[in-house]
């Protein structure tokens, strides 16, 4: 008999195709200790092609090195496997190896043995996990061609079905019953992806949780640095104002003891105690002080008045509106606010209705109308303003201006809180933020385009109802 190889060099010196396995064939793995079965299953099934694709024969000699190939090329998809080799049950003992040790469920095993009478088939199948048993003798070209195609063909199901359960697994992570690919039914696919579902709803559920959190804890960090400002120099300068008073107090205290006879005395004494207690400088640095503490007590004011919109509870207020009185009402308050040469037009379908809270959503679309005139500086500017179904549960507003547009680099802050780009002290920065804290709360969307130094497109998508 031939030399037998007696180590993993074989896998790349007894492949079809030559070389090292091809990872466009079918792996099929030849255990036999009869070097003539290798030479013949190499000579009849080297024209053979499934989809197209080839064999590479991978040989082995025993069950151990059937195992040690198995090990190291898990892709495998056929395993033909004699039975009687370095005992007269390797065959099987390695059938078991393979199924428990390896936990290799994929790979079609088909048992090859030239004594049939003493394995007999039907005790065989019932007790060893393989894919199918023939007698070597059996086994003509036509019958091998068969048998190698019926094991590619359940591999390649078999394979396909472990992807979509590991797929699934990896979609649901609390999953705990996981299914072997051979015995997944029609039915059990089922429970799993209505499993899957549920998941994602509940990890949609959560997402949605954690950007409420998320953006709750941006707007406080906001609103904690824009109050931070201004409370800190109110604290800075009532240090400053409360040694002023210290110093009018103590120089009060004096003149109440002074003894002056005349009015040049008395003069003189104001005179002294001027310079004494720096009265020249510290009224007029007191004032700018007080202005300073206006001004920082109004931006806190302005901020608490734009988040007590957030803070009204529009549960009881909810009621029918049309978008035609709706956006007359908006454009009437407004009216002292728009630009001489700037020209409004709106075209609102007049049956057009949703149930919303009017005071809220009249807010938001005020915000928005009120960006656009702020940003308008053109002699011939327009603001158009338009409404109209999108279906039968959702209305369309569309506000559109030839203003001064959004810088590419500005549209991913517009709605950050405290975020703009008006002069100082002009604006909260709360505005489109707020915009859109209402729009979501009707559960609605709110579209942007713009293009710098041409035009702003704002679409406002709501339901009818809510």
């Amino acid at each position: 008999m031939t030399e037998k190889t007696t180590s993993l060099d074989f896998l790349s010196s007894n492949q079809i195709g030559n070389g090292t396995p091809d990872p466009e064939r079918w792996q099929v793995l030849v255990v036999d200790d009869d070097e003539q079965v290798h030479l013949l299953s190499k000579l009849v099934l080297k024209g053979y092609s499934y989809h197209g694709h080839g064999l590479s024969l991978i040989h082995a000699y025993s069950a151990k090195e059937a195992l040690e190939v198995l090990s190291a090329t898990p892709q495998i998809a056929l395993v033909l496997l004699d039975v009687v080799m370095e005992t007269t049950d390797a065959g099987l003992l390695c059938v078991q190896q393979i199924r428990e040790v390896l936990k290799n469920d994929t790979v079609q095993i088909v048992l090859r043995t030239g004594q049939a009478g003493d394995v007999p088939e039907q005790l065989v199948m019932q007790q060893y996990d393989i894919n199918d048993y023939k007698c070597k003798t059996d086994l003509t070209k036509d019958k091998l061609f068969t048998t190698v195609t019926s094991s590619l063909r359940a591999f390649e199901h078999v394979s396909k079905l472990k992807r979509v359960t590991r797929d699934l697994q990896e979609l649901n992570l609390t999953l705990e019953h996981k299914v072997t690919e051979r015995t997944v039914q029609l039915e059990q696919t089922n429970l799993d992806l209505e499993g899957a579902l549920r998941e994602i709803e509940r990890q949609q559920f959560s997402l949605v949780q954690a950007e409420k959190l998320a953006s709750l804890g941006q707007l406080a960090a906001g609103v904690a640095h824009e109050f931070n400002n201004p409370l800190g120099f109110l604290f800075s300068n009532m240090e400053f104002i409360k040694t002023y008073f210290e110093r009018w107090f103590q120089m009060w205290k004096n003149l109440q003891q002074a003894q002056v006879n005349s009015p040049d005395e008395f003069a003189l004494l104001l005179q002294t105690m001027e310079k004494q207690f720096q009265l020249d400088w510290v009224f007029c640095d007191a004032k700018d002080m007080l202005e300073d503490i206006d001004t920082g007590l109004k931006r806190i004011q302005a901020i608490v008045k734009d988040l007590s919109v957030l803070t009204a509870d529009g549960s009881k207020q909810r009621q029918v509106v049309h978008i035609e009185q709706l956006i007359d009402t908006v454009l009437d308050r407004l009216s002292p606010m728009i630009p001489d040469a700037c020209s409004v037009e709106y075209e609102v379908n007049e049956v057009s209705a949703i149930e919303c809270v009017n005071c809220q959503l009249g807010t938001a679309l005020m915000i928005i109308l009120k960006n656009a005139f702020d940003f308008i500086d053109k002699p011939h500017s327009l603001v158009k303003i338009s409404s109209y179904d999108l279906d039968e549960d959702h209305v369309i507003i569309t506000i559109k201006d030839n203003g001064q547009g959004i810088a590419p680099e500005n549209k991913n802050k517009i709605f950050d809180p405290f975020y703009t780009t008006k002069p100082i002290g002009s604006g909260t920065g709360l505005g489109l933020c707020l915009a859109l804290a209402i729009i979501k709360s009707h559960f609605g969307t709110i579209d942007i385009d713009s293009k710098l130094g041409e035009y702003t497109h704002v679409s406002i998508t709501l339901p009818v109802g809510l």
